[in-house]
């Protein structure tokens, strides 16, 4: 038998046990939170625009508001989430795109069912960040266990039971980033990222500037690849893109009487860039209730990964997390709720947390260190430990603000350990020692990590 047939029944074999590992955690928290919970948030109105559509074969939410059609799966009255078109007619204040993709799971299963089905678009994140390791290069075992911790020990597993869209166009940047870098461009590949991108301003607005960023990457790709020739490539990455596009501005236009791509957002006044971001980017990273690093301490190993990478080889890659980061983040930091309002940690950067896959996989893979290892799946379960301890926290463990994270609250009376205390929040302002000495950690690590590195590379 040759080599590469026994790569093939290798990977086979370790994709196969990777989405068995995933899916048991993912579906049976799935289940739990469904017979546990009631939706939190943003989910009951995301919930209300599937049911009006079902129901009135419409968008006209108010009438499922008013008849109290959502008290199928809402206990109580709940306030109306709408905004006012040009004719002053109340319609969802949130996108419809998540709404009707989930739309037959709902039909099969009502709640239960876009429940399950969030729990398979996280799945499929899971794997496609392990088939972009594997295509960068990951050596398997690392690319592995780097894409077992993102289904336990990162916002993935947070959101992967939730009925938010943010995990849908978490799908769609890894799955697109994967393809850009893959070694070949198939045409099937193309299809596909050309239906993901156009569906992004469905889902959302913020993320159709995460859509132009991969759009014209690659775009550029497929140019170096084809120059003017070979314009079926072309096609079958642009038509999906265009059609979907105009089909988004052709709602617009007919529903909203408008050809702004958020009126939806406007009309209700969500929109960003009213507010200087820094409080939003210490938040973002470093806050108790809503930071990426405080909640899931293995992305600080993305740090190293990004300084043993600067190298010419991987110039495109790091531009492109430029594009789509620095952008992104100048976005929702400048907004009211940069937080993402009463939700869990990272909820608008959940969708590109996925891309710092491989920084932490190189940083993991370079170190080849046992204590490091072992500091990452610490890391990974205490993430894991809170993300479990959401289920029986108090409001589910949706934070607003207070200063304090439920989840993590809930985990320490459990373990009689006051974990709280020493977690920095910026809505504590007397708590600057503990973003100084959480920041001099980070940098330890990075600094022995990087070092590791670059040793392992000379010898």
């Amino acid at each position: 038998m040759s080599i590469q047939r026994l790569l093939k029944i290798f990977d086979t074999r370790s994709t196969l046990l990777l989405c068995i590992i995933c899916a048991i955690p993912l579906f049976i928290t799935a289940y739990v939170y469904y017979w546990y919970s009631s939706p939190q948030g943003d989910e009951p109105h995301y919930l209300i625009i599937s049911q009006t559509v079902q129901i009135y074969h419409s968008i006209d939410v108010m009438k499922d508001y008013t008849h109290g059609d959502y008290l199928a799966f809402y206990p109580k009255p709940i306030d109306a989430h709408v905004s006012p078109n040009a004719a002053g007619v109340m319609l969802p204040m949130h996108s419809i795109g998540g709404p009707l993709i989930w739309l037959l799971p709902f039909m099969l299963l009502g709640r239960l069912g876009v429940i399950l089905f969030i729990a398979l678009v996280t799945l499929l994140a899971v794997l496609n960040i392990y088939y972009f390791l594997l295509e960068m290069a990951i050596r398997p075992t690392y690319a592995f266990f780097v894409s077992a911790a993102f289904a336990f020990g990162s916002p993935l597993y947070i959101f992967s039971h939730l009925t938010f869209i943010e995990p849908l166009g978490m799908l769609v940047c890894i799955y697109v980033v994967r393809v850009l870098f893959q070694q070949e461009l198939r045409q099937r590949d193309l299809i596909g990222s050309g239906i993901a991108l156009g569906v992004m301003p469905w889902i959302h607005i913020r993320f159709a500037l995460i859509e132009v960023v991969l759009f014209a990457f690659l775009l550029l790709r497929l140019y170096r690849e084809n120059g003017l020739h070979n314009i079926r490539r072309y096609v079958a990455y642009l038509l999906p893109v265009v059609v979907l596009f105009l089909l988004f501005e052709g709602y617009n236009l007919i529903f909203w009487g408008t050809l702004n791509p958020a009126p939806n957002q406007a009309n209700s006044g969500q929109v960003p860039f009213k507010y200087l971001p820094f409080l939003g980017l210490a938040g973002t990273f470093m806050d108790q209730e809503f930071g990426l690093f405080t909640n899931f301490p293995i992305f600080i190993f993305a740090l190293p990964g990004i300084l043993l990478t600067l190298k010419k080889k991987y110039l495109s890659l790091h531009l492109l997390m430029l594009l789509l980061f620095i952008p992104y983040l100048l976005t929702f930091t400048t907004f009211r709720l940069w937080s993402g309002g009463w939700t869990p940690p990272t909820r608008f950067l959940v969708v590109l947390v996925p891309t710092l896959a491989f920084y932490m996989a190189w940083a993991m893979q370079q170190a080849s260190n046992r204590v490091l290892n072992v500091l990452f799946a610490l890391c990974t379960l205490f993430a894991f430990a809170c993300g479990v301890a959401y289920i029986g926290a108090q409001k589910f463990g949706f934070n607003s603000g207070k200063g304090t994270s439920l989840a993590m609250l809930h985990l320490q009376d459990l373990i009689h350990i006051p974990i709280t205390d020493y977690v920095p929040s910026v809505y504590r302002p007397h708590q600057l020692h503990l973003f100084a000495l959480w920041l001099a950690g980070m940098l330890c690590i990075t600094a022995i990590t990087y070092l590791l590195g670059r040793t392992r590379a000379l010898q």
